[in-house]
Parts: C-alpha cells; sequence; structure tokens
C-alpha cells in the first residue's frame, strides 16, 4: 500500500510497578483474570480482541519498576477526495 500515513500518540501510561514479559505473556490478556480487587478482569482482554478485529493490535511495553505503556495500533479510512477510499495505519502509543 502507497501513501501510508503514521501517527504516534501514548494512550495509556503509568509509573506503576511494572509487569514482566511473563506475565504479559501468560496472564495479562487472559479474560477474567485480575489482580485488583475491584475488576473483572477484561478490559485489556476486550481492548485487544477489537483493536484485532478492527484490523489493529494492542502492544504493551513494561518493565518491572518501571510502569507500562499501551500502544494502540488501528488501520483508519479516509476519503481520497475522489470517491474512493484509502486506508493507512495509524498508531497511538
Amino acid at each position: 500500500m502507497t501513501g501510508v500515513q503514521t501517527c504516534a500518540l501514548p494512550i495509556f501510561e503509568d509509573g506503576g510497578p511494572g509487569m514482566d514479559a511473563e506475565f504479559i505473556r501468560d496472564h495479562l490478556f487472559r479474560p477474567f483474570r485480575t489482580t485488583k480487587k475491584a475488576s473483572f478482569g477484561i478490559g485489556l482482554y476486550e481492548s485487544r480482541e477489537y483493536a484485532r478485529q478492527l484490523g489493529g493490535r494492542l502492544d504493551v511495553l513494561s518493565e518491572p519498576g518501571r510502569g507500562t505503556m499501551i500502544r494502540l495500533s488501528v488501520p483508519v479510512v479516509h476519503s481520497d477526495g475522489k470517491g474512493g477510499d484509502i486506508i493507512s495505519k495509524v498508531t497511538a502509543g
């Protein structure tokens, strides 16, 4: 695809305890699993699945002791001004 534009914007970043690669791989996106008392454990799972349905992805950048950043990438459709659509990749994060 030619003329693809990419935009980067952080959508979620915190200064919490961070997560190791094993936790991200094995636990973070499993529905109904949470480390918090007042949570259902479905937010990140649902967000990732919705991004996938749109042809995008949700990436987690985290390190123990350094916090976490979540980056969202989704294709965006806009008009080319000639009655056609152009799909470009937009990244948040």
